[in-house]
């Protein structure tokens, strides 16, 4: 049996900071991205995630990333998830469907 895994690859792009994830981003794995997350919210960060890394997402990893965007309006701080991602992840947030809400727009 393996371990869900997620490494987060934190670095900063002028007033940004990118959070690129790399691994599963599932339930065994969303506490520590999310306890980040609330803390560069509450510094007023200007955060981007990139997904691009993500093997697999889970319902609790979707969940995350929408209360996340939901936080960061209603709160006042910037969050964007790039639309970089793998087509793993982007079929599973099409078969959810809440691409669009967490991508934002997305072409065609």
């Amino acid at each position: 049996m393996s371990v869900p895994y997620l490494e987060i690859e934190e670095t900063r792009e002028g007033e940004s900071v990118r959070l690129r994830l790399i691994g599963e981003l599932d339930l065994a794995s969303t506490r520590g991205l999310e306890a980040r997350l609330r803390e560069l919210g509450a510094a007023g960060q200007r955060v981007g995630i990139d997904l691009s890394g993500v093997t697999f997402i889970d319902s609790s990893g979707i969940r995350l990333l929408i209360h996340s965007l939901r936080d960061a309006r209603r709160d006042g701080w910037e969050l964007e998830v790039d639309q970089n991602i793998s087509p793993h992840v982007r079929r599973i947030l099409r078969l959810a469907n809440v691409e669009s809400l967490i991508l934002g727009e997305v072409p065609g």
